[in-house]
């Protein structure tokens, strides 16, 4: 059975916190390394009922972004969901409410203005990008 979960914003601030340096690389070559804070992915997934046959995370975000990745890659990187960056509640122009902190990935699956997390057992879900060409694992190189 699919269960919806629900979280306020004060609720994710609550989780434990994980603060990890990482650096971001965009596919029109610019980088930026930044001290990210937030909450595990896996912290805030594991409490729903989670069906046998998911695979997959969509992130979905207030401007309608979306994008994918592995349940797997998620939790053996111990991806953060980040409000925060350099010690400073994330700004609007880096994705508050929440970045996805998806490191060992090109920018673009870096979703930014999360607002909804989706279990998916839809491991071709193309996001925004990758329904237009870009590769849909996103790995850097």
């Amino acid at each position: 059975m699919d269960e919806t979960l629900s979280y306020k914003y004060g609720e994710i601030l609550e989780l434990p916190e994980y603060e990890r340096l990482v650096t971001l690389h965009c596919v029109e070559g610019w980088e930026s390394t930044v001290l990210w804070k937030g909450s595990l992915i896996k912290d805030i997934i594991e409490p729903s009922s989670i069906q046998s046959s998911a695979n997959t995370i969509i992130f979905h975000c207030a401007d309608d972004y979306n994008t994918s990745m592995p349940i797997s890659d998620v939790i053996e990187n111990q991806m953060i969901l980040a409000y925060s960056s350099n010690g400073i509640e994330l700004p609007p122009a880096l994705g508050y409410p929440f970045i996805v902190v998806a490191e060992d990935k090109i920018g673009y699956k870096w979703a930014r203005w999360v607002t909804e997390i989706e279990i998916s057992n839809n491991p071709d879900f193309k996001g925004y990008w990758e329904s237009i060409g870009y590769d849909n694992a996103g790995d850097l190189k």
